[in-house]
């Protein structure tokens, strides 16, 4: 969000009287971190700057459970119905699951890559470096026929997982350190089967949503702007000499639903098709800005040395500190985690050799605001000299360019004999933002997914699943994104990102 309109004006001095030097200094500082809304901060730096589902380590992951599914790349999850975890990709799967049935697992992901980063100033820190995480992500479901054609189910499982994390001594801080979004549902499910070729299923989601943004605010370099060029040309000030450090967390708990349909117009095909509604969110959080011990002696010791008296300094720094500068605050945070549709094919060639199919729309464009709150909403008035409010206390909205795509895959499934069935798939998944779009908290683009996997059945009541997933993501550039403290712009560009998913599930039929 751009700062023009907004003004700072000194209040004028009597006259016959001229300004002493320290009044200068203390109402072009004011002036300063008054036009650069230091304190939204809080959010800005932060929640402005990326906090939207969508997010990554160059990815946004929406697909954290299902082995069997996993290893076909989740080609006809929509109409694939082998054990109780296709119940998260279509309720009416659990129409074809007899007696009681639990599934369990967990998905490992690691992924990595490189970038290159170029701020607008000289930033202290390294240029380039590495994106790494690695993901846990466990899930379970259980089901149960309590009647000849009505099936009830539960899954706990996350739908949406994003992280991404530079170095603390990346150019990268002022823009973005850690980005981590998360949800969980919980998803009661039930099918009905009213002829013996269509079922259809109904599911309630309660989801929990949680988000962790941190950054670096470079107060030293805005402290200096409103001293002046002499200031800005201190390496003892700028340069990282006195950083913030900067954390943002939010959660909220809100409610949503799912529902499908599974058609069997033959006994060799399934066709299925299943929505899941999006979730609106409205996160509350609070800012953390933890200051190191000698922060303020080091401050003031500083501006010692451009003959400001220390009444002045101490108005200085308490106003840099205050809820208009570097002081913490609550917030609240709007987020909707999208609605998708999935469609899907599973084509039976023998009793050994099944071929799926499968697209997903994805309705990012759902996602078209951030807005960021602060409790204590309302006009702040600013110390003198300063004529004016702080109108970002009031609210911020940051538009996003994002636009749905649709994800493909094909795959296949191979039973060798009774104990073990061989599983290939390949995907294709669109980026939904282009190069205007991105920012360094989301270098999202077009991903490819290579997967494989195998199934062995100890005996008619147990099995246990396992896949393994390689995801490549086409470099992605960052243009002219723009820090919304102290103005800095960054361009960047990141490498092939690449991603390892190894996953196991176990499962039991009573």
């Amino acid at each position: 969000m751009e700062h023009e309109g907004l003004e700072a004006k000194a209040r004028p001095v009597r006259p016959g009287r001229p300004p002493r030097r320290e009044e200068q200094l203390k109402t072009e500082l004011e002036a300063s971190m008054f036009m650069h809304r230091t304190y939204p901060l809080a959010g800005a730096a932060l929640l402005m700057a990326g906090f939207v589902g969508t997010a990554n380590a160059g990815s946004v992951n929406v697909f954290n459970h299902g082995v069997k599914q996993l290893g076909t790349a989740y080609a006809g999850a929509a109409a694939t119905a082998e054990d109780v975890s296709s119940a998260a990709f279509n309720p009416a799967t659990l129409s074809r699951l007899e007696g009681q049935q639990i599934s369990g697992g967990a998905f490992h992901r690691s992924t990595g890559g490189n970038y290159r980063i170029n701020i607008d100033r000289d930033v202290s820190g390294s240029a380039t470096g590495s994106l790494s995480h690695d993901e846990f992500l466990p899930y379970a479901f259980y089901s149960d026929q309590i009647g000849e054609n009505t099936t009830i189910g539960l899954g706990i499982y996350s739908p949406f997982q994003a992280l991404t994390q530079y170095s603390t001594s990346s150019r990268s801080r002022y823009h973005a350190l850690t980005t981590e979004y998360s949800a969980i549902n919980i998803n009661p499910m039930v099918a009905f089967s009213p002829t013996n070729t269509l079922s259809v299923g109904f599911g309630a989601i309660v989801q929990y949503f949680e988000g962790n943004l941190t950054s670096e605010i470079d107060m030293g370099y805005l402290i200096a702007q409103g001293i002046g060029a002499e200031a800005v040309a201190d390496s003892r000030i700028v340069n990282g000499h006195f950083d913030v450090y900067n954390q943002a967390e939010g959660d909220d708990l809100n409610y949503a639903f799912n529902a499908g349909i599974l058609w069997q117009p033959a006994s060799d095909t399934r066709v299925g098709i299943s929505y899941r509604s999006r979730t609106n969110h409205v996160l509350d959080g609070n800012v953390r800005r933890p200051l190191r011990s000698n922060y303020r002696n080091s401050l003031d010791n500083y501006l010692i040395d451009f003959d400001i008296s220390e009444p002045e300094r101490g108005e200085i720094i308490d106003f840099a500190l205050s809820p208009a500068g570097a002081g913490r605050g609550a917030f609240e945070s709007r987020f909707t985690v999208p609605e998708t549709l999935s469609l899907g094919v599973n084509l039976e060639l023998s009793r050994a050799w099944h071929v799926m199919a499968g697209a997903t729309l994805t309705r990012w464009s759902q996602m078209e605001n951030i807005e960021l709150t602060f409790s204590d909403a309302g006009e702040v008035t600013l110390p003198e000299p300063i004529d004016g409010t702080d109108v970002n206390r009031e609210g911020m909205t940051q538009r996003l360019s994002w636009s749905d795509t649709w994800q493909y895959s094909i795959g296949t499934s191979y039973r060798l004999n009774e104990q073990w069935t061989l599983r290939g798939g390949y995907g294709i998944d669109p980026s939904p933002v282009s190069g205007s779009g991105r920012n360094l908290r989301l270098p999202y683009n077009d991903r490819t997914w290579y997967t494989i996997g195998a199934s062995y059945q100890f005996s008619p009541a147990l099995s246990i699943d396992g896949a393994y997933a390689f995801i490549d993501t086409s470099p992605s550039s960052v243009n002219n994104e723009r820090d919304p403290a102290s103005g800095h712009r960054a361009n960047g560009r990141t490498g092939n990102m690449e991603s390892h998913t190894l996953a196991i599930q176990a499962n039991y039929r009573f």
